[in-house]
């Protein structure tokens, strides 16, 4: 368990001064993770910086001036805002125009912003045959982990932990289930391959997702890759089991191009919205287990900032 130390009254020994404010707040305030502290007293050095003002001895009229002015990216500019709103709270000041002026100029700004990096970043992502033809040569050179990977990674889109499964050919280990079992697997039948999910990032609001994958190819490499084995973990060696941070950067080393599942899935995504192929975003929005509203923000802002 940690161990925690009362921190002093900073206002009782020299007064609440331009760096200790936010601080001072900050230690009477039990429910913001210390991650979610550090970004905010990097945000407020920005802002004291700039202006040499205390937060709460400024004007809502005062506050958003300097936003409007203040040279940082949009996204900072909203975090700001989330410090400067908690302190003003803190102190029982307005915060009624700022919250508006973030939710109606800002936003609008931030997803103007987000627009015009999706559609650099997409002049940068391969096309959606570069990358199935990756897949196919992957195949024919016999590189059945890579071609695993980036299989299920071009046609389904899924999140880094999905591909964390244990692969078998026993059909009972589809029937098990229970928190014990809460594991992902790929299941090879006589003449395709079932992959269920268990352990994903939505699984609370989806539950188990279970897919027939109908590929040849991708259920010889599954054998092949088992090399003789009944079954065994797709990453891994017996029982230690990769954590999170390791698969996360183990995909991305295996992936086209080293991008990544996030990558992937924009360009795939991108692709289909180009088409106008709705079913087919509909259907990435089945297997990756996320609402096409999310998908469209996260994946295709340019839908989005279309949409409103």
């Amino acid at each position: 368990m940690a161990e925690y130390q009362e921190k002093p009254n900073i206002a009782s020994i020299k007064g609440v001064g331009e760096e200790d404010e936010l601080d001072y707040v900050l230690a009477r305030n039990d429910s913001i993770k210390e991650s979610s502290k550090h970004q905010y007293r990097i945000i407020y050095k920005r802002w004291v910086k700039v202006t040499n003002r205390q937060i709460k001895d400024c004007s809502e009229e005062s506050v958003i001036n300097i936003l409007e002015k203040i040279d940082v990216a949009h996204n900072t500019k909203n975090t700001m805002i989330s410090a400067i709103i908690m302190v003003r709270k803190f102190y029982h000041l307005p915060n009624e125009n700022i919250r508006k002026w973030r939710d109606t100029v800002l936003k609008k700004l931030m997803e103007q912003s987000h627009v015009a990096a999706d559609k650099v970043t997409a002049e940068l992502l391969p096309t959606y045959n570069q990358l199935n033809n990756h897949v196919k040569k992957l195949y024919k050179d016999r590189n059945w982990l890579d071609y695993i990977i980036n299989f299920i990674l071009t046609r389904y889109c899924v999140r880094n932990m999905d591909l964390n499964c244990f692969i078998t050919q026993d059909k009972t280990m589809m029937q098990r289930a229970g928190s014990d079992d809460k594991i992902n697997m790929f299941y090879i039948a006589p003449t395709y391959v079932v992959y269920i999910r268990r352990d994903y990032k939505t699984y609370d609001t989806y539950g188990e997702l279970k897919i027939s994958i109908r590929s040849i190819p991708f259920r010889q490499a599954l054998l092949n890759f088992l090399d003789d084995k009944p079954d065994g973990w797709l990453f891994g060696v017996g029982d230690k089991i990769m954590t999170q941070p390791s698969i996360s950067k183990y995909i991305m080393d295996h992936s086209y191009g080293g991008l990544g599942e996030g990558r992937i899935a924009k360009a795939v995504l991108t692709y289909y919205a180009q088409k106008g192929d709705m079913n087919s975003i509909r259907r990435i929005s089945k297997s990756r287990g996320t609402a096409i509203d999310t998908l469209i923000d996260s994946y295709m802002p340019h839908l989005s900032l279309g949409k409103k």
